[in-house]
């Protein structure tokens, strides 16, 4: 009996520990111009930065061109807002598309009031922020930048429709430069910004966001100790971690290269056992760099099983997962019937292959010869890899 009237007290506690810490947070502001039935706001913690955990959504109706909603915040959010009636569509069943003139994003911070006043036209949504520095000086950039986003975004929508369309790759190609030099400007100016205000801590996350680890390192130095340490301290030594990542990335790229040795290593596979690359015997062996996630990595497989039937022993195909979970992995080779060694490739580990090797499209594969000495590499789906691996059997 004490056991049954207990349990209410504990659910009660858990509830209240739940909620320790959060403070109420008044998010709200003014629409002008066109009508829109609400804002959709997407918001996730600062601790989240970096991959962890996924963002809320949340759907604000406006009445009478004003919305309101109450927050409750243990820590700063990163908040992207847009109007419904902003939210354009793809073609091809690619969902919808949060223009960067019609969505806005800034940080909230917990017990405080938040008010935005913004006018929505046919192509924009102006916004200014009161509240917090840090939102105001993110709607006042963006504010600087909204020509530019527009025409970004028109050229994104004629991109679509020409995919749709079938226009041609040369033609496709030129407008996608066109898009890219229409944000070009918008970055240079935040860039600019956030050098030359590097006393303040949105300076940092927009280094970070905008110019990547290379404009973190190049500029760390000169970073004042509190702002390092402060709200973005984490996602600043993440992107430092990423940066050296990506110079050993570019390193492996530029060395391994036909004719050179691959280095060795040592992975999990299916059964838990610990494979080496140097203990494959075969006249080749192809490394497949795949994921679960990667469209053309597995369109290529119902190929990559011909192949493994054709040549036999003869080639070895290794599949190495990158970026997966190990349920996800396990689950993606049993799905595909994969029927060659498969290997986990742990990306939290202190030299992933993936690194190792200089992988940055997926697929890649690299043919290996018995000594180890690199044949070829290709990246994306490629059929000039099918192609390589028949002359490298002679044609049978």
């Amino acid at each position: 009996m004490k056991q049954t009237r207990l349990l209410p007290l504990l659910c009660l506690l858990l509830a209240s520990l739940s909620v320790f810490g959060q403070k109420k947070t008044e998010f709200k502001g003014v629409v002008k111009g066109k009508t829109t039935a609400s804002i959709i706001i997407q918001h996730g913690p600062v601790s989240h930065f970096g991959g962890n955990g996924e963002p809320k959504m949340d759907t604000i109706p406006v009445r009478d061109g004003k919305f309101s909603i109450t927050l409750n915040l243990s820590e700063p959010e990163y908040v992207t807002a847009i109007p419904e009636a902003g939210i354009r569509h793809r073609g091809n069943k690619r969902g919808p598309y949060w223009g960067f003139a019609m969505r806005a994003a800034f940080f909230i911070f917990p017990g405080e009031r938040l008010s935005l006043k913004t006018e929505l036209l046919a192509d924009r949504w102006s916004v200014n922020a009161k509240g917090n520095k840090m939102a105001q000086t993110a709607t006042t950039l963006r504010q600087a930048n909204l020509n530019d986003y527009v025409a970004f975004d028109s050229l994104e929508m004629q991109l679509d429709k020409a995919k749709q369309n079938g226009l041609s790759k040369n033609e496709t190609n030129k407008l996608f430069e066109e898009r890219n030099k229409r944000r070009a400007p918008a970055r240079e100016r935040l860039k600019e910004y956030a050098t030359t205000h590097l006393d303040e801590e949105y300076s940092l996350f927009l280094l970070i966001k905008s110019g990547g680890p290379a404009l973190v390192a190049k500029y760390y130095d000169q970073i004042p100790e509190n702002i390092r340490s402060g709200l973005f301290g984490d996602f600043l030594r993440k992107a430092l971690k990423r940066g050296k990542r990506n110079t050993r990335m570019d390193k492996a790229k530029k060395l391994l290269v036909a004719g050179a040795k691959a280095p060795d290593f040592e992975l999990e596979s299916l059964d838990g056992k610990k494979v080496a690359l140097s203990g494959i015997k075969a006249d080749y062996i192809v490394l497949d760099f795949w994921g679960s996630w990667c469209g053309w990595c597995t369109k290529e497989f119902p190929e990559l099983k011909k192949c493994h039937t054709k040549y036999g022993d003869r080639i070895k195909i290794v599949g190495v997962d990158c970026f997966d979970g190990k349920k996800a992995w396990k689950d993606a080779v049993e799905k595909h019937e994969l029927p060659w060694l498969q290997l986990y490739n742990d990306r939290e580990s202190e030299n992933p292959i993936d690194v190792m090797y200089g992988v940055t499209n997926f697929p890649t594969k690299v043919i290996l010869d018995k000594e180890l000495n690199i044949v070829a590499r290709y990246k994306g789906a490629d059929p000039a890899f099918f192609k390589k691996l028949d002359e490298l059997m002679g044609g049978s």
